[in-house]
């Protein structure tokens, strides 16, 4: 961001010359440029959470049919069924969380295997 540095102490220049639209289209066009990685790794966040969700209501869903049939021909209790149920309606969320916590740490690893690289 030395761009920005560089605005600030030329800027009765900048003014004179009137090159104000100049400097701020390559102010944008660098931090278009920086935050294009941040853009990939919230659009693959994005669709990890779609996966994941996915996952999740295809468990819900398998526990829920196993339940009413437990229910049916087991006489399996009301109260375990709503205790099983509830506690799997959660397991999306924690399947999101653990997914964005291994890709967290995996991208933090690759900045130390970075440095490591240049040392």
């Amino acid at each position: 961001f030395s761009l920005v540095s560089e605005a600030i102490d030329g800027l009765m220049s900048i003014r004179a010359f009137d090159k104000m639209g100049r400097l701020s289209e390559m102010f944008h066009s660098r931090l278009e440029w920086k935050s294009r990685p941040m853009w990939f790794q919230m659009f693959a966040n994005r669709w990890l959470a779609v996966r994941m969700d996915t996952l999740g209501s295809s468990v819900v869903l398998i526990t829920g049919f196993l339940c009413v049939f437990g229910f049916q021909i087991e006489r399996l209790s009301a109260n375990y069924v709503g205790l099983i149920l509830s506690q799997v309606l959660s397991i999306t969320s924690v399947l999101n969380r653990l997914m964005r916590s291994i890709t967290d740490v995996e991208i933090q690893m690759m900045s130390v295997e970075r440095i490591q690289k240049f040392i």
